[in-house]
């Protein structure tokens, strides 16, 4: 069976090479399919995790083998302002790997910490590659979402009794639900409750987004019932975050388009379907016998809110003085305290236990230093797609809506970085986000390809090929 997956793998990879295009949709199907096989194959191994990272490397390799280049040099005249945080956020990172190296000897904590800084930056760069065309966004989110819908579906069944070794938990599977008693995590095809839930997160806002921007109703409608289905996914897998990350977005996706153009009532119309359909759901497992069962996730979901404030600032403020007097405010470097790193010598073992926030995490690893750079550059990202957002004013909405929901997406994750940091150090996790980053910087180019400024005549728009300048 291991060398059967090998095998596909390896033909995967060559079709990656030769059509980086469609291998950004081969990349997702791996990041998708790697943890089902991690629990075939005997004994589990960790290395599967990084089999994603592994495609997407030989896709970033065959955008060269194609002659195609990464624009970054593009993406630098367009916003100006990310060239210094950018740059300085790479060499923190490069000596901080390299201090790793010095201090523990290991080239695997090195390396973990080189995938995790590097690898969104190189996403981001391919997602801005990959969408010259407003098609090819939509291409990539549609692969992504039918992954998504895979796993909402495999964890209601999970839930409704089903127990195939694919839908087996690597780790805990159960956390202590409140008065409301014992919750068991599901995680249908993903290895954890809390990556099942990620993508389900991911999944339930990028199609409250398309709900609000499709145009024909049966899409619409299609778009709703996801939506629906994921979020009681989200439920059933214990992770209260993500549905906090879900009522961030919609506060965050309400704020951009009532800021910037009419179209506050289709969303509030979407927001609302969503909301009832997802109680449809949940009232059909409850007709089904499962009422009992269900009691327990919602008692736990109805907490989230009230324990927010205190899980924030227990995982940054609180967490900062120790992480310091732990690690110098140099930091131990970049990879002691990565996702996984304790399997190969790290964790708490060098960083200490203290640095469960992702704020903290980057505080352990990079210092004090690497922390206000990652700041900074953040602060100039924000900034770009703040004046990206004032630019789709003029595109058609079934964009502009869209774009505001990639747009409200990145925040709502931000939060939930700062309050814990383990999904974000999963190469698929990664990808994804840097994805979606590099589709947004795309946009203004994507938006004068396709004629998306109203009343500009042909010749204008062909003289607009070029990306504008917006930073």
């Amino acid at each position: 069976m291991t060398a059967a997956f090998a095998a596909l793998f390896l033909g995967c990879l060559v079709a990656i090479l030769f059509d980086w295009r469609r291998g950004v949709s081969l990349c997702l199907a791996v990041g998708f399919l790697q943890d089902p096989v991690r629990k075939l194959i005997p004994g589990q191994p960790v290395q599967i995790v990084v089999a994603v990272a592994i495609a997407f490397s030989v896709c970033l390799l065959g955008v060269y083998v194609r002659g195609d280049r990464l624009g970054v040099r593009r993406l630098f005249r367009t916003f100006t302002r990310l060239r210094p945080p950018v740059a300085a956020f790479v060499l923190i990172v490069l000596i901080q790997c390299a201090h790793t190296l010095v201090r523990t000897g290991n080239s695997v904590l090195a390396g973990l910490g080189l995938l995790a800084y590097m690898s969104p930056a190189l996403a981001l760069l391919v997602g801005d590659r990959f969408c010259e065309h407003f098609e090819d966004l939509r291409g990539w989110l549609f692969m992504y979402l039918t992954g998504a819908a895979a796993v909402a579906v495999t964890v209601l069944l999970q839930f409704s009794g089903l127990e195939p070794l694919v839908f087996s938990s690597i780790g805990a599977e159960y956390v202590y639900g409140g008065p409301t008693g014992i919750v068991r995590m599901m995680s249908g095809l993903m290895r954890s409750s809390e990556i099942a839930a990620w993508h389900l997160g991911a999944g339930a806002c990028l199609l409250i987004a398309l709900t609000a921007a499709v145009r024909t109703f049966r899409m619409r409608l299609v778009s709703l019932a996801g939506a629906a289905t994921m979020l009681v996914a989200v439920v059933l897998t214990g992770r209260r975050k993500m549905l906090g990350e879900i009522l961030l977005f919609i506060v965050l996706y309400v704020f951009l388009v009532s800021q910037y153009r009419r179209g506050g009532s289709r969303l509030a119309q979407a927001a609302m379907a969503v909301l009832f359909l997802g109680t449809i759901v949940a009232q059909l497992f409850a007709a089904s016998g499962s009422v009992s069962q269900l009691t327990p996730y919602l008692g736990r979901g109805a907490t989230v809110v009230s324990d927010s404030t205190e899980r924030l600032y227990s995982m940054t403020i609180e967490q900062f003085r120790w992480v310091v007097y732990q690690n110098g405010w140099l930091g131990s470097g970049a990879g002691t305290a990565a996702q996984g790193s304790q399997y190969f010598g790290g964790g708490e073992e060098i960083v200490g236990g203290g640095a469960e926030g992702g704020l903290a995490k980057v505080l352990a690893e990079l210092g004090i230093p690497g922390a206000l750079i990652l700041v900074w550059l953040a602060f100039a990202i924000a900034r770009s797609i703040l004046r990206i957002s004032r630019f789709a004013r003029r595109a058609p909405p079934s964009q502009a809506l869209l774009l505001y929901g990639l747009v409200a997406f990145l925040p709502a994750n931000a939060v939930v970085f700062l309050t814990a940091h383990q999904v974000f150090g999963d190469p698929f996790v990664l990808i994804v986000l840097g994805l979606v980053t590099g589709s947004i910087l795309a946009f203004p180019r994507m938006s004068v390809s396709w004629g998306a400024m109203p009343g500009a005549s042909t010749t204008t728009q062909r003289s607009r090929r070029a990306p504008r300048r917006v930073a």
